[in-house]
């Protein structure tokens, strides 16, 4: 299994097991997230192509998935162009919340993993996006 990746965290994760191949962008890193994005990031995302991207998000609004961060917001923009599909992780606290800029609206490729359903109103726009909702554990 390959594992593209451009959270050091998943970097550590994954390097405890022999059987994956973990690939990682370059870039400068955002303390906070522990992951690099920037120029360097964004060339190396325009050469991979992958099945599956697994993103978080600051918020969830009736439009989409919010972030913070600008550079943080193209690097993701790009793994979700780099990908056949898309899966936003994200727990109850980030529904009905804004940040800086949209990262993506819904979409038929973009689907969410929560722990908590989100409120009737975001459901219903995820659903209508052609996006899909899912409960972990459930």
């Amino acid at each position: 299994m390959q594992v593209s990746t451009n959270s050091l965290p998943v970097v550590a994760l994954f390097g405890d097991f022999g059987a994956v191949e973990t690939i990682v962008t370059g870039g400068s890193i955002l303390p906070q997230q522990g992951m690099p994005v920037g120029h360097a990031c964004g060339a190396a995302l325009e050469q991979v192509r992958a099945e599956l991207a697994i993103l978080a998000g600051t918020g969830v609004t009736e439009r989409g998935v919010w972030n913070d961060n600008a550079l943080l917001i193209s690097t993701l923009r790009q793994m979700i162009e780099a990908a056949d599909w898309t899966v936003f992780a994200l727990d109850a606290l980030k529904f009905g919340r804004k940040a800086l800029s949209l990262t993506p609206p819904f979409g038929p490729r973009i689907n969410f993993v929560t722990d908590t359903p989100p409120a009737p109103a975001v459901a219903a726009a995820i659903t209508a996006g052609g996006a899909r909702l899912a409960l972990a554990g459930g």
